[in-house]
């Protein structure tokens, strides 16, 4: 009985402190997963014979309360020997934990079905092997545990493959290291994303439980008796843990290695690499580096040829009748018809397709899918290519931290008045309060302080109450001012969901003619047809405005939607299905109208970074130096984007590709 007692109870207030959190973490799991056990049956079902799978979960579930309760203390030497040999395994053993929640079954041996391509790499594994034991080294250190270090450092390894695998499925592409900086958007918007159980993470989870279990009665678990050992042999392992970093992971080590990433397909490089080598091979890319042959002298040579033009240095307004000019890009718009063509119950924007008069029209060319909203905002009010810039990051998040000349310090300049922002949602996304007066506007206006009450469309600010909004603040501003608006209007109405149902939305346009019925593409379509009817109240109030208006409109990404959708309609095996291939998921629409006689266009092809300039010259706007430069950049090199370029003969090019001319 004594010896049952001492298996069952904690003899130390130390295992007492290991023993109960691992418990607790134990039995939320093991009541989660009988409150879900409808989605846990499915997801088992999804991979594997239910029995197989059943008995698989049971049996992790009898071995983790064996090793709870039953699992007997060590002799004092074995102790110490099993200690130092648990914290060591540590390594292997969450490097697989890791891959097993990132893989995708492959065909080959159980090893790889279970854990992927990665571990199998020869070239990657050691880097992977070295990187997590950096983490449980500086974990280990900082705890001075064996036990607490490596599953410190297991379980961050563990939820970052978690986290990794369903941000992929809500946006389309995998986390980067630069994603970090975004972190407070994320979490403004992820409640609205459905999060459904996966086996492989299941497993993962009772298999890191498992491991801990097994550390649980240890107790040698100290890796320095005195603090003063702790102290001085800390300080040397910190600086070991330091010098790895700075070797393997900030700096080029692993590219000039030969480790690759794509950025079109991240998760493909999570899945080949393996977890810790892609995020710090995406670490490396993170930061700008200089240009070759770069110097101040040259770069102001360069700027020397391109003057701005008189009026904007005399701060002149250029004419009488100069235009207001309002800027409308539209949360996740996009003709999906640019990527395949397909037949639905209704035509999704028939306003939209039918605006020829007095119109310039024609698809620009987004860096950003699915997400990542501000890069697009980016290229457009700066001008600057995010293709020009470190792969994943956003520069609002970690380059905008003074005052930078943009389109709105172009239009004071010229003496508009109105240099305000609109965004219906929260401020604090992106850092648009403090991004937005260092771009130069004025007034930053949002869900909590604009003129009129906001409508929802399932969460978000309908585009109709938006742009009566808009026209409110015209209306406001043309009471007190005679000089011309500007308007920078960023909408919210189709931010991605679109899997879930709700009370003050109904889907009324569905795809036809495709293999199955998505309704994601359903409800996304719908949001559209609402975008366009939205619109055609903002032209027809503008119409009726006396004096000259400019409105652009556009979506600044295309929709993250089912894969099995888009490679319907693009074809998942076709020969241009690599970089260039996949350059149609990253097109959308975009309209120049005026209430005015204009010469009408259509078909133009162009990128966001081009787009202040294009609008500029339409209407005949004296140009900063930077405009000039970039409209005649532009006549080499009509596209660019974070991926690559078309010349003027339509030859592409990946942005870095050192065949370009």
């Amino acid at each position: 009985m004594k010896e049952m007692k001492s298996r069952f109870v904690p003899q130390t207030k130390a295992e007492l402190f290991r023993f109960l959190p691992t418990l607790a973490i134990f039995a939320a799991f093991t009541a989660y997963a009988v409150i879900q056990r409808e989605p846990l049956a499915e997801a088992v079902g999804a991979f594997m014979d239910m029995r197989k799978g059943m008995f698989l979960l049971s049996t992790l579930w009898f071995m983790i309360i064996f090793l709870l309760i039953f699992w007997p203390r060590l002799p004092e030497k074995a102790d110490r020997v099993f200690s130092i040999c648990y914290a060591i395994a540590s390594v292997p053993w969450f490097f697989l934990l890791g891959e097993m929640i990132t893989a995708e079954s492959v065909k080959g041996s159980w090893f790889r079905r279970v854990f992927g391509t990665a571990v199998t790499n020869t070239k990657t594994l050691p880097y992977n092997l070295v990187l997590i034991g950096l983490a449980v080294l500086f974990f280990t250190l900082a705890t001075n545990s064996l036990l607490a270090g490596p599953s410190m450092a297991g379980g961050l390894l563990v939820l970052f493959s978690a986290v990794n695998v369903y941000v992929t499925g809500f946006r389309g592409n995998a986390i980067t290291a630069a994603d970090f900086a975004v972190v407070g958007t994320a979490m403004n918007v992820a409640g609205e994303y459905k999060f459904t159980l996966d086996l492989r993470l299941l497993v993962a989870i009772m298999l890191g439980l498992l491991f801990r279990a097994a550390g649980i009665k240890l107790r040698r678990t100290r890796l320095f008796p005195s603090w003063q050992a702790h102290m001085i042999f800390a300080a040397v392992g910190l600086l070991i843990f330091a010098l790895g970093m700075r070797f393997m992971v900030f700096s080029t080590f692993l590219k000039d290695h030969g480790v690759p990433i794509s950025y079109f397909n991240t998760m493909r490089s999570y899945r080949t690499n393996g977890v810790p080598v892609t995020l710090a091979r995406s670490v490396q890319d993170s930061f700008p580096t200089k240009p070759e042959g770069y110097t101040p002298q040259e770069a102001a040579a360069i700027a020397s040829r391109y003057p701005s033009d008189e009026a904007i240095a005399l701060g002149e307004v250029p004419s009488e009748k100069a235009p207001n000019v309002i800027i409308v890009l539209d949360e996740s718009f996009a003709d999906l018809q640019l990527v395949g063509s397909f037949d639905s119950t209704e035509e999704e924007m028939p306003f939209l397709t039918s605006l020829k008069e007095n119109c310039v029209k024609g698809v620009t060319y987004a860096s950003v899918r699915g997400g990542q909203t501000a890069n697009t905002e980016f290229e457009f009010l700066t001008g600057h290519t995010m293709g020009l810039l470190p792969p994943g990051t956003v520069p609002f998040q970690i380059y905008i931290n003074d005052d930078q000349p943009s389109m709105a310090t172009h239009m004071s300049a010229l003496e508009y008045g109105g240099i305000d922002a609109f965004h219906p949602w929260d401020s604090e996304n992106y850092r648009r309060n403090t991004v937005y007066p260092y771009l130069g506007f004025d007034t930053f206006y949002y869900r909590d302080n604009c003129p009129l009450p906001l409508t929802n469309f399932r969460r978000y600010t309908t585009d109709e109450s938006d742009f009566e909004n808009l026209i409110a603040l015209y209306e406001q501003y043309r009471s007190e001012s005679k000089a011309p608006w500007y308007f920078y209007n960023m909408t919210v109405q189709s931010h991605s969901p679109f899997d879930r149902d709700y009370d003050n939305f109904q889907t009324t346009v569905m795809p036809e003619g495709l293999s199955q019925e998505y309704s994601d593409v359903g409800q996304y379509l719908s949001l559209v047809k609402a975008t366009d009817a939205a619109f055609e109240k903002l032209i027809d109030y503008f119409s009726k405005v006396k004096e000259p208006t400019v409105i652009f409109f556009a979506g600044d990404h295309q929709p993250k939607l089912s894969n099995g959708f888009f490679n319907e309609l693009a074809g998942s095996t076709g020969p241009k299905r690599g970089v260039e291939g996949n350059m149609i998921l990253y097109q959308v629409p975009f309209w120049i109208w005026a209430n005015y006689d204009i010469p009408e266009e259509d078909g133009i092809l162009t990128s966001y970074n081009y787009l202040q300039t294009r609008i500029m010259q339409m209407y005949g706007s004296p140009m900063t130096g930077y405009q000039k430069f970039l409209l005649e950049l532009s006549e080499d090199i009509p596209v660019i984007n974070a991926f690559g370029y078309y010349t003027k003969d339509g030859t592409f090019y990946e942005t870095f590709d050192e065949d370009s001319p």
